[in-house]
């Protein structure tokens, strides 16, 4: 469930969201990537996979990542 938009850039905005399941509060990033030839799209695409490696408590955990219409969405910590 989107809550709010809590911020917004060049590569899209970023929404606090509430689960619906878990109920836990996260951060959705929503990207246009419509535009995107086909080469830059698998260069992001691998920079999300290697979000998820990334495990420090001085970095935003990532949760989850997904294709949806138009728009690559980036879930992680609120």
């Amino acid at each position: 469930m989107k809550l709010s938009a809590i911020g917004s850039g060049g590569f899209g905005t970023v929404y606090k969201v509430k689960h619906r399941i878990d109920k836990h509060l996260y951060a959705v990033k929503r990207v246009l990537i419509n535009d995107f030839s086909e080469e830059y799209l698998q260069r992001v695409y691998k920079e999300v996979r290697n979000l998820g490696a990334v495990r420090s408590e001085y970095c935003v955990q990532f949760y989850n990542s997904w294709p949806e219409d138009k728009h690559l969405y980036i879930q992680m910590e609120f």
